[in-house]
């Protein structure tokens, strides 16, 4: 059943802002792994979990936090810009990022960042265990990014 992995092909279309216009692929390759239920009830039940977790979920949230580094319009040298998420979870975390333009050259950004995470501070279930949660991550990074059009 997992076969289908190998041989899946899933496309996303991601406006210039980095939020995810369409999602392509995703469907189908759900049609082969779900084919391999022989009991209807099972396979609507799969069906159901497939497309919350796995359609507009995961895929469409990785895809989404690839790109949050991308700004909302365009940039010169130097500038900066801020941007504020909240990533739903088992535990939810609040996300401030700062971003820098430091350099284009040959077609590809170079961008500086750094970040925060942070829960709220409280009482969650996490696979069947009680937790409590108090994080604090921060981050520094240089990513080079290189527009390409399909």
């Amino acid at each position: 059943m997992l076969g289908y992995l190998k041989v899946a092909s899933i496309s996303a279309t991601v406006s210039p802002t980095g939020r995810v216009v369409e999602i392509n692929g995703y469907k189908e390759l759900g049609e082969k792994i779900l084919s391999g239920f022989k009991d209807e009830t099972s396979r609507s039940m799969a069906a159901t979990q497939w497309e919350k977790v796995i359609g507009d979920g995961m895929i469409r949230k990785s895809i989404e936090q690839l790109f949050t580094v991308l700004p909302e319009s365009a940039k010169n040298f130097g500038d900066t810009w801020t941007k504020s998420t909240k990533q739903k979870g088992e535990i939810d975390m609040n996300v401030t990022s700062s971003f820098k333009l430091k350099d284009i050259e040959d077609g590809v950004a170079t961008i500086e960042s750094e970040g925060e995470l942070t829960s709220e501070k409280g009482q969650s279930n996490m696979m069947g265990y009680s937790i409590t949660s108090d994080m604090k991550v921060t981050r520094k990074a240089n990513t080079r990014w290189k527009r390409i059009l399909a």
